[in-house]
């Protein structure tokens, strides 16, 4: 009954400790169960820990099947938030210089022609591991690449980080380049199947939020195998 009702932690064998220090930080009950089961199958574990949250809670960490884990949090109104990195907690306290705002390449005018468009943007930024780890690397996708900068990119960018670790939202602000814009990643403030969710009011808020905070326009939207274009609607439609 102490935990955090806001917090929870989920590990398996594939992805394990790391980013745990953010659950001890914040009280988040640590957890561990078999999300290979199918939807119907109650989880023993994971539906207690879920009954504890307050909707929409942030269940960290990470585990395996990805669409079946992401299906039991969203459906129970709940997001993820993958969390497999390092030093989580020592980031949440790095203070910033002022409140965070992305910068973003100026928008354009130009009326929309009868022709294909196209658009490069890195996915994978929904969760805090990319935004740690895996965006610094030398590949041609890295924030630290020699030719970053040469054509515009989107990244995209959890905006949950400005309340859990604001100094790493501030560090791409402080080095992107002309060409570097910002989206969010799936599907908004957290990863979840909005078509699954009984709490798509408080989320869409709670996305609106924080894109507003961060200067995102724009956010991937994910859901389970298929696109529900009247669930959709009534996300984007949040006010």
């Amino acid at each position: 009954p102490k935990a955090s009702k806001k917090m929870a932690f989920a590990y398996d064998n594939i992805w394990q400790y790391s980013g745990m220090d953010l659950a001890v930080a914040h009280r988040a009950f640590v957890f561990r169960d078999d999300f290979s089961k199918s939807l119907t199958e109650p989880l023993l574990v994971f539906d207690r820990v879920s009954a504890h949250l307050d909707r929409p809670g942030a269940i960290l960490g990470w585990a395996e099947p990805e669409w079946l884990y992401c299906s039991r949090a969203s459906h129970d109104g709940h997001f993820v938030l993958c969390s497999i990195a390092p030093n989580l907690s020592f980031f949440a306290h790095v203070p910033v210089e002022q409140p965070v705002v992305l910068p973003q390449p100026p928008a354009t005018k130009t009326p929309l022609q009868k022709k294909f468009y196209v658009i490069f943007h890195v996915i994978d930024g929904d969760g805090l591991t990319n935004t740690i780890a895996r965006y610094h690397s030398q590949s041609m996708l890295g924030w630290d690449s020699p030719d970053r900068g040469e054509i515009p990119i989107a990244w995209t960018v959890q905006p949950l980080l400005l309340e859990y670790a604001p100094s790493l939202l501030e560090y791409y602000a402080k080095t992107a380049t002309p060409n570097d814009g910002f989206m969010s990643g799936a599907s908004g403030a957290g990863y979840a199947y909005p078509s699954l969710m009984p709490t798509i009011p408080e989320f869409g808020l709670q996305t609106q939020k924080f894109l507003a905070q961060a200067n995102l326009h724009s956010a991937d939207l994910w859901d389970l195998f298929f696109y529900d274009l009247e669930i959709s609607h009534r996300y984007l439609s949040v006010d």
